[in-house]
């Protein structure tokens, strides 16, 4: 089946609202809320392939949100020194991308009829807990205590968990 990657409007500026709020709120990094991007097929999926294709796109979330997060370090100090504008853009859009993935792994897993987790839930329940799991571990370790996993200098960082 032919698909493609494509953004989704809406969410666009769901997106950049919530960021906007969860920044005002202290949560560093933004929170992004929303799929800001999407797998498109070229038709409708039936009740029996909905559930392969949202484990695949987990898959893919899941890799891109840990290959980000791996990066990160190697690529920032490969940008430049710490503080310059290069260095903190490339800092900044790696951070957003692990953030985005945890958010949306937690949030569009939730097993309601409108959300894909619920079509993942009935194909296959150990891969649903698997995937919510980690998003929810992500989700804590990188969005709501991020002094875990990164700690500005002259700070201990956080416990986790």
């Amino acid at each position: 089946m032919r698909c493609h990657v494509g953004p989704v409007p809406g969410f666009l500026l769901l997106g950049a609202i919530s960021v906007v709020l969860s920044r005002a709120v202290g949560l560093e990094p933004g929170l992004v809320l929303g799929t800001l991007i999407a797998f498109r097929t070229a038709r409708p999926l039936r009740p029996d392939e909905d559930g392969p294709a949202v484990a695949l796109a987990a898959t893919a979330l899941t890799a891109l949100g840990g290959t980000a997060w791996i990066l990160r370090e190697p690529l920032v100090a490969a940008a430049g020194a710490p503080g310059t504008f290069f260095a903190d853009v490339v800092a900044t859009a790696l951070t957003a991308t692990s953030v985005s993935a945890a958010a949306n792994l937690v949030f569009a897993l939730v097993p309601l009829s409108f959300l894909p987790g619920s079509a993942l839930l009935r194909w296959s329940p150990g891969l649903w807990a698997l995937f919510a799991c980690t998003g929810g571990f992500a989700f804590v370790h990188l969005a709501l205590q991020p002094g875990a996993a990164t700690s500005p200098a002259g700070r201990a960082p956080s416990p986790c968990c």
